[in-house]
């Protein structure tokens, strides 16, 4: 099972970090989802109940739709453990035009250990704030996918058949990894330190993901560090302004990746 590492809690923030709502029922941040991470990376106090409901919904849409196949092979922690199953029933579809997945209307139910495991991230340019490119709403790249373990393929009929394990959307990561790196910039570098810049992106008023989040490093050999996550902050330069960026790794054991977020600009 791949570890990772756990931390201190983050002292109380006291205001949500997402709208900056002052109340007495803020609650605790997971820097990274728990479904991650455990419990290994905890703001506490830094968000109200409204902000709480809007970052759950994209972290269930990577976490269930993505990933859910993947962090039941592996174990990783789970809200609801009674409703994580022994067996998974997949899709089998076919090649269609442009490599799209096709249904065939069959299913394959096989115990979950048996399947293939794959994890599969967005490649990204670089954020466009640090290129000078105005802010966008569209994406272009490829997929990342890590994948491992054919004995299942072997019920599949048709050389030109397949399996749906997970199906990714590019913004609901994208959000995520705004959401860690602005709850962790504001825990390393403090609230006061910088003018945050992903805020509506984490919230859903704006789609410009790209602007802000992207590519750090395309070094993808696995790290050899004992964590699963590799996340760290600092300061970086473009001509006269200094942003707060944070880079962020996940499953970095796996040979996944780095992504950068431009969570601010400096006060």
């Amino acid at each position: 099972m791949l570890q990772f590492d756990a931390k201190p809690k983050y002292p109380p923030v006291g205001r949500c970090i997402y709208c900056d709502a002052v109340d007495e029922d803020l609650t605790d941040e997971h820097i990274v989802p728990f479904g991650l991470a455990g419990n290994s990376l905890i703001l506490q106090k830094a968000s109200c109940r409204q902000c709480a409901k809007i970052t759950s919904q994209f972290e269930l849409d990577c976490l269930r739709t993505t990933w859910g196949l993947f962090r039941n092979q592996f174990g990783m922690p789970t809200g609801k453990p009674k409703n994580r199953r022994g067996e998974a029933a997949l899709e089998i579809g076919a090649r269609g035009a442009g490599g799209t997945f096709e249904p065939t209307g069959r299913k394959l139910t096989a115990p979950v250990r048996s399947l293939p495991f794959v994890y599969t991230t967005p490649l990204l340019d670089p954020p466009g704030i640090l290129l000078g490119r105005p802010p966008c709403e569209e994406w272009s790249g490829q997929f990342w996918i890590y994948r491992d373990g054919i004995e299942a393929l072997s019920q599949v009929r048709d050389l030109h058949e397949g399996l749906r394990v997970a199906s990714i959307n590019p913004l609901s990561f994208g959000r995520m990894l705004a959401k860690i790196a602005h709850s962790y910039a504001v825990a390393e570098l403090g609230p006061a330190a910088f003018s945050p810049l992903v805020r509506e992106l984490i919230l859903g008023s704006t789609s410009t993901m790209t602007h802000w989040v992207g590519a750090g490093t395309t070094d993808l050999v696995p790290s050899s560090a004992t964590s699963l996550h590799e996340i760290r902050s600092g300061w970086g330069s473009i001509g006269d302004q200094s942003f707060a960026i944070v880079e962020i790794r996940l499953f970095a054991p796996l040979g996944t990746p780095t992504y950068m977020v431009v969570a601010g600009s400096r006060t």
